[in-house]
């Protein structure tokens, strides 16, 4: 009786060791034939590289939205201070023309310091997408270049 049991599971493991090989054979065949290890930490690490990247591109196009913001908002006000001006000078109002000229003149500065300070941290925030995305190229390039070796195969292949 143990024998026939011993011959039976022997029997069944042949089987299922030739199955294994023969679908392991399958795989292997159907592997591209450039195939590398994939590198999976690297992998890893290239994804959150790349939500990090997408997460700057986003601020960079914020504040893209919000120097344009600024600078028709500059213009509207300073569209309405040159308004003032010409009908102070029309109405040969002299004091009341040096004060517009005056606001004017504070005004449009504020508004090219604020203007060149929006461009200056839209600038950062585009060097810093383009080392996110500089990061992410570097780990694409190393997923393929694993130093990794590819998991050993099941015990029953050998």
């Amino acid at each position: 009786a143990k024998d026939a049991l011993l011959e039976k599971k022997s029997r069944e493991l042949t089987q299922l060791q030739d199955e294994a090989k023969r679908w392991f054979a399958q795989y292997q065949e159907n592997l591209p034939p450039d195939h590398a290890p994939v590198n999976y930490a690297a992998m890893r690490r290239m994804s959150d590289a790349v939500t990090e990247a997408e997460a700057a591109e986003a601020n960079y196009r914020m504040a893209s939205w919000e120097l344009v913001a600024q600078d028709l908002k500059a213009q509207r006000i300073l569209r309405g201070l040159h308004d003032d001006c010409r009908q102070a000078e029309h109405a040969a109002d002299s004091a009341q023309l040096r004060m517009c000229q005056r606001a004017y003149d504070a005004v449009s500065h504020q508004m090219r310091q604020r203007s060149a300070r929006t461009r200056q941290q839209r600038l950062r925030l585009r060097e810093e997408a383009n080392r996110l995305w500089d990061v992410v190229l570097y780990y694409a390039r190393s997923v393929h270049h694993a130093e990794e070796p590819l998991p050993p195969p099941p015990r029953y292949y050998s």
